[in-house]
């Protein structure tokens, strides 16, 4: 953070907007599963975790918002399923499907096996869920939100230490 007031005020209220009016959640900060409860046409997305998180994880070690829960409930409630871990899925649902012709930029060779690790652009609720395909910027947003969400588990300056999220930080 640089310090500037201005600047640390509206990305508090770019936060609260997000957590109050995005349509992701309701008052007591549940997810809204029907697509009749939220904006049509509109899913989760990594779009909203990936900045959400990061901009919460900012303003909370700056000292200028305590957005831990947040990030807590946006990483374990949605963020940690849009990673794609598994991918027989996606082998069955492209068999269920009318074949067509490869692009000269695309490839049919191994794709499922090849995305493993990326993340989801349009998920729902607590589920990996394809519209048209894999929007990559998502997988290298959410390798930085990952990042963000690693590196403040804990925080330890002096001898004080705090807890900032209740996750296993020794796993690789």
């Amino acid at each position: 953070m640089t310090g500037y007031e201005p600047a640390q005020k509206l990305a508090g209220k770019v936060v609260k907007f997000l957590k109050d009016h995005a349509c992701y959640y309701d008052a007591e900060g549940r997810f809204l599963w029907s697509h009749t409860d939220r904006v049509e046409g509109e899913a989760f997305g990594g779009h909203f975790h990936n900045h959400a998180i990061g901009l919460a994880a900012k303003l909370s070690t700056a000292g200028v918002g305590d957005y831990w829960d947040d990030i807590d409930r946006w990483a374990r409630n949605q963020f940690a399923e849009n990673q794609l871990t598994e991918g027989e899925w996606i082998c069955r649902l492209a068999e269920s499907m009318p074949k067509k012709p490869v692009a000269y930029n695309e490839t049919a060779d191994q794709v499922a096996k090849r995305n493993l690790g990326g993340f989801a652009g349009w998920a729902s609720g607590n589920e990996w869920a394809l519209r048209t395909g894999i929007i990559h910027c998502c997988t290298r947003n959410s390798t930085r939100s990952l990042y963000y969400i690693w590196e403040n588990i804990v925080e330890c300056e002096g001898d004080e230490f705090q807890v900032n999220l209740l996750l296993n930080r020794a796993s690789a």
